[in-house]
């Protein structure tokens, strides 16, 4: 029964009004909603500058705080023979005691300006950042600029980094994507230069080991310094007045970067599951390419069975197609991610998906204030590849079929077939 309202509405009405039929099509989603028209990301206001040799960046329009890093080429690439681990033990002794300061001093000095500080590392760079709210940048930037000149590294702070450092090597071994990746590059690139492990899996370096590293590349030919929230002239003027000592020396070096396709296993006895990777070496200008690549390869993979992922670096990038498995179908499933690889649709709409995904992703992430500083600053110590095009993709996608990828696995290792096996 209807509701007085509506009966009393229904008895006023008279006669039914004629039913109007839609003009719309039936495959529209959304017909009633409007057409939403795609605005390119705004981009940052970005400055370029260089002071007694110490390139500077500032980049606007990010907030009301600011944050200074200081990016390093220097990396676990960089480690010499007994210095394995050497990036990975500075990065987690950075912000300890300095020259003018204990370890307490500083955290209680940081913790009174209101600010934060994070530290990165990867295989060719080191970053020390520091945000803070803008009245109190130059008491931000004395203590950034001790903890990256002038840091004590004493024998006594690496014993006591030591079980921070074994905790990260028990938790690489829990994160499987993460110790597959290490896999992945030590069969790429060998033993030296980017086939460096990341962390500290040879064993913990000494101190001197650390501090040699340090000396060498932590040196203004190595640097950048990146303002966010800062205007150019405030970047240039902290650089003079704060970072004006900065050591010279020589432009890191590592080892050149040659791709082979190596076999490296990591036998788990009993494992029920094996991880596997295929990874194939490109040059550092098709790593935008490839990572359209990827994407679209984990589109069209099967779910939750395979995924590819890109590693680029200054002089080399790296395609990685990583997957797991019963151990006695490795091979099969290993088979079946070559098949998918090498079977991918690259069509128009498949391109222009995966390019728009990433530029979103990339547009959110450089966005922030967290995440603005190190591509901004490995940007001015490397350089830009070129934006990826359709013909660049389909290119990389072509010479697949003709390359031997490297082969790196975790579980049961007589489970997982060679190269010239699967090709």
């Amino acid at each position: 029964m209807l509701p007085r309202v509506a009966r009393s509405a229904a008895r006023s009405a008279g006669a039914p009004a004629a039913r109007r039929l839609s003009l719309v099509a039936l495959e529209d989603d959304f017909p009633a909603a409007p057409a939403v028209v795609a605005t390119a990301p705004k981009a940052l206001d970005t400055q370029l500058g260089n002071l007694n040799g110490l390139p500077c960046v500032s980049l606007s329009g990010l907030g009301p705080a600011v944050r200074y890093g200081i990016v390093v080429a220097a990396g676990s690439r960089h480690e010499m023979e007994g210095e394995n681990g050497a990036a990975h033990v500075l990065r987690k002794m950075a912000l300890l005691s300095t020259a003018e300061r204990s370890d307490l001093k500083l955290f209680r000095d940081l913790e009174a300006l209101g600010a934060t500080t994070q530290t990165a590392v990867d295989r060719e760079y080191l970053m020390y950042s520091i945000t803070c709210p803008p009245e109190v940048q130059a008491k931000a930037l004395t203590l950034l600029s001790e903890a990256v000149m002038a840091p004590s590294l004493f024998d006594y702070e690496l014993k006591k980094t030591k079980p921070v450092i074994e905790a990260e090597l028990g938790d690489l071994a829990a994160n499987k994507e993460s110790y597959l990746l290490e896999a992945a590059h030590e069969a790429s690139f060998g033993f030296n230069g980017l086939g460096n492990s990341l962390y500290a899996t040879d064993g913990i370096p000494s101190a001197d080991a650390v501090r040699a590293f340090y000396e060498r590349n932590l040196v203004v030919e190595n640097m950048v310094l990146v303002g966010a929230g800062a205007e150019i002239d405030a970047v240039k003027t902290a650089a003079a007045t704060y970072f004006g000592e900065i050591a010279s020396g020589a432009k890191a070096s590592g080892e050149a970067t040659t791709f082979g396709a190596g076999d490296v296993r990591i036998r788990v006895p009993g494992a029920p599951e094996t991880l596997y990777a295929l990874s194939y070496g490109f040059a550092a200008a098709e790593g935008p390419s490839l990572e359209v690549l990827a994407e679209i390869f984990n589109q069209q993979a099967p779910p939750n069975s395979q995924k590819a992922v890109v590693n680029t670096y200054s002089d080399a990038s790296l395609l990685t197609v990583m997957g797991s498995s019963e151990s006695k179908l490795t091979a099969d499933a290993m088979k079946a991610a070559l098949a998918t690889l090498n079977g991918l649709s690259i069509s128009d709409d498949a391109l222009t998906g995966a390019m728009a995904k990433l530029e979103v992703e990339a547009a959110i992430k450089s966005g922030t204030m967290a995440g603005a500083v190190l591509p901004a600053g490995l940007a001015a110590l490397f350089g830009t590849p070129a934006a990826a095009t359709a013909e660049g993709v389909k290119a990389v996608a072509s010479k697949i079929g003709g390359m031997t990828p490297a082969v790196a696995a975790v579980g049961k290792a007589s489970a997982v077939p060679r190269a010239s096996e699967l090709i």
